[in-house]
């Protein structure tokens, strides 16, 4: 109607880093692997991209922002379950060429259907053959629902000395285009850079993941849910400070902080005006090059049909 599309538009001017003016934390409260299945499982079309920081031949430049990308083109996948060798329990998922598994440390999947793949620790070792803290890889996927469909926007980041240099996208529905993908399809190259907060209302859940032991370990993970109602105010996107934003509503955020004894913080968001919400997972490392917090954040509008 366009009563819900007014409203949508409006959520995108008045949420996220907002004031918070009510708290409530409920602990112990993990992810479902039952309820990402549900998400997740059947067949996805939509778009796909690579991001380049400098202008390759070929690509399209992103003018107003950094990089360039390759032409956008269609892509469709599956993603099926994985049962355990010996049987019974799923394992994990299959998602195209990707085998998401269940067990591997630093992998989560989160009820709504997102998902995440990370290194659960840097090598500090030069010698190392595996994900180091100069040059490591991620798995992110940001999953929205969009009245009967589900929608999801997959980003394969590659970072290099605490910045990001290459990024695959796709986005794709499980029953429609969403509409992001058809634009890209159509060769506008939608990026969202601003959007300032009005009043109004909006509702944050934070799904917060710590180890109760030094290193990362997926079963042994503290997870605590923060919910918080917020007004308006603040930008709804992050600084321009050390992101990078992409078409479709997407961006990512490094920030690298390990030589002033800070931490290394990699955000991965995205802005869904049909949905009419704002979904980020953020992943935290020690200087030690530990995993030490993810955090999966939800902010949607309260009132989205006004």
């Amino acid at each position: 109607t366009v009563a819900t599309r007014t409203g949508r538009t409006k959520f995108l001017r008045h949420i996220f880093m907002l004031w918070p003016i009510a708290l409530v934390v409920n602990s112990a409260v993990a992810p479902s692997f039952d309820s990402y299945l549900s998400h997740a499982v059947g067949k996805w079309r939509g778009v796909g991209y690579l991001w380049s920081p400098s202008l390759e031949e070929g690509n399209v430049p992103l003018g107003v922002v950094q990089g360039s990308i390759s032409q956008p083109s269609e892509v469709m996948s599956e993603v099926s379950e994985v049962m355990r060798s010996c049987g019974g329990a799923v394992q994990g998922v299959q998602d195209g060429d990707v085998y998401l598994n269940r067990a591997t440390e630093g992998v989560t999947f989160f009820s709504c259907g997102s998902w995440a793949s990370a290194p659960a620790h840097l090598s500090l070792s030069a010698e190392s053959l595996l994900d180091t803290a100069d040059a490591f890889g991620m798995n992110i996927g940001l999953a929205h629902s969009i009245d009967s469909s589900d929608a999801r926007s997959r980003l394969l980041v590659a970072i290099v000395d605490g910045a990001l240099t290459s990024c695959d996208v796709v986005i794709q529905g499980s029953v429609d285009l969403p509409g992001v993908a058809s634009s890209l399809l159509g060769g506008k190259l939608q990026v969202v850079v601003d959007a300032k907060a009005w009043s109004g209302g909006a509702c944050v859940h934070e799904l917060l993941g710590t180890p109760m032991t030094g290193a990362w370990c997926n079963i042994r993970t503290r997870w605590v849910t923060t919910t918080s109602n917020v007004f308006g105010g603040s930008p709804l996107l992050p600084p321009a400070a050390n992101t990078v934003f992409l078409p479709g509503g997407l961006w990512v955020r490094v920030t690298d902080e390990r030589d002033g004894d800070g931490v290394l913080c990699v955000e991965v968001g995205s802005v869904s005006v049909d949905a009419a919400e704002v979904k980020t997972v953020v992943h935290e490392y020690s200087t030690t090059g530990n995993l030490q917090r993810v955090l999966h954040r939800l902010a949607i509008a309260t009132n989205a049909d006004e």
